[in-house]
């Protein structure tokens, strides 16, 4: 589980065993993600996420969006 939400919005609440990568440092981080299996991309709300998802999908990353995001 990746969230792509802010260091502050990730420890203010987080889900146990999920990797906090913000979304303004994904371009710089594909390259850890790239060997990723099962990649599945969590914000507030999915706004995030599908804009993570997009980048990831430009580099050839496989991954989904957890629908509803941590609101859910």
């Amino acid at each position: 589980l990746l969230d792509v939400r802010s260091p502050g919005e990730f420890a203010a609440e987080k889900v146990p065993g999920a990797r906090n990568v913000p979304l303004g440092d994904l371009e710089s981080r594909c390259e850890e993600l790239e060997r990723a299996k099962n990649l599945v991309l969590v914000c507030a709300s999915g706004n995030r996420a599908e804009k993570a998802l997009q980048i990831l999908e430009g580099r050839g990353i496989h991954a989904r969006v957890l629908e509803g995001g941590m609101k859910s």
